[in-house]
């Protein structure tokens, strides 16, 4: 066989392999993203989320999604400009109080319909002391603390929030540390890359064994087979211990930049969270701690994620400490009326 002849072979192979590799990345992504979210959806590899530079991911901005679940239900799912499920920005400049909310997958609440999510609850709670609220939910499934203040440093402090609201989540911790991240046997790992926070500055990581580029990279079939090898490691348990102190040591700094901030943050944490707790105390966060959410408000065995119901608990435990911690306040100066002022239309 002459050069040419295997030349010509090995493009062949090649052809045939990338349109095999096509095609199962197509069908297997049908298949998926149609037994989790209930759509047809091929232009990417989630419905949710699409590659940031600086942030690593963030949901599809001006997005709108019509999905159904035999336990979330009937679901229409907007995002603003920004990808954020919340108003458009520009809303913020007369409104009578501004609140940011601060969290991962729990606070995006992307399995859940419009209206229904802890910010869009809490904002028709404050419709009840205000004329017009303003709630910008700034969360994203899988973020870490640092995904998180990067939000808060871009979008939240212009708007000048009268409250920032914190909601923590057990993996927040392991979400933080790449080696954590990488060798926790898959369960937290979100195949993408995500920027890390280390020795004192943001390195932006790819925590999984086969990394060409991030197009590549975040194939489903990739995800797989990466999240097979990780699974494969042979990291002890205390090993991953040791790696996820990385990731407590990250909340502890940028909770304590965030409390730093003209006003003090509120922290909403579960009440077996206590090393959490503690952490948010003692840099001078308001903490506010909720029973733990029972399997009756969440959507196992296949996801674990919170309900309506479930966001409804969140927002009865936090309220009364939002509505007391914004009536310290001082009124904003656009002329509107402060908590407990009387409202229009006999609200």
């Amino acid at each position: 066989m002459n050069s040419g002849h295997c030349r010509h072979r090995i493009v062949m192979v090649a052809v045939a392999s990338a349109l095999g590799l096509m095609t199962a990345e197509i069908g297997y992504r049908a298949v998926k993203i149609w037994r989790d979210d209930g759509v047809f959806y091929l232009a990417s590899p989630s419905v949710h989320v699409r590659l940031h530079e600086r942030y690593g991911w963030i949901s599809h901005a001006n997005f709108r999604v019509e999905r159904s679940d035999a336990c979330y239900g009937d679901a229409i799912v907007t995002y603003n400009a920004e990808g954020f499920r919340g108003p458009p920005l520009a809303e913020a400049a007369d409104a009578d109080v501004v609140v940011c909310v601060l969290g991962d997958s729990t606070m995006h609440g992307y399995q859940i319909t419009d209206g229904q999510t802890f910010s869009h609850q809490l904002t028709r709670a404050l419709s009840e002391h205000y004329r017009k609220p303003f709630v910008l939910p700034l969360a994203v499934g899988g973020y870490g603390t640092l995904q998180q203040w990067m939000l808060y440093e871009d979008y939240c402090r212009p708007l000048e929030p009268d409250l920032v609201l914190h909601h923590w989540a057990h993996n927040d911790p392991r979400n933080n540390s790449y080696r954590a991240e990488r060798y926790s046997a898959g369960a937290d790992n979100n195949g993408m890359p995500r920027p890390y926070w280390e020795d004192g500055t943001t390195v932006v990581r790819r925590p999984y064994p086969i990394s060409l580029w991030d197009g590549f990279d975040t194939l489903l079939l990739v995800r797989r087979l990466n999240l097979g090898l990780l699974r494969a490691t042979g990291h002890s348990h205390r090993q991953r211990e040791v790696y996820l102190e990385d990731g407590w040591q990250v909340a502890d700094h940028f909770l304590g930049r965030l409390a730093e901030e003209e006003n003090p943050p509120l922290a909403l944490v579960s009440e077996d969270e206590t090393r959490a707790a503690a952490l948010y105390e003692r840099h001078g966060y308001r903490v506010v701690r909720h029973a733990p959410i029972g399997d009756a408000h969440r959507c196992l065995p296949r996801d674990s994620h919170l309900t309506a119901a479930g966001h409804r608990l969140l927002l009865e435990a936090a309220l009364p400490s939002i509505l007391a911690q914004l009536n310290q306040g001082v009124a904003r100066t656009d002329g509107h009326a402060p908590l407990g002022d009387s409202v229009p239309g006999g609200q």
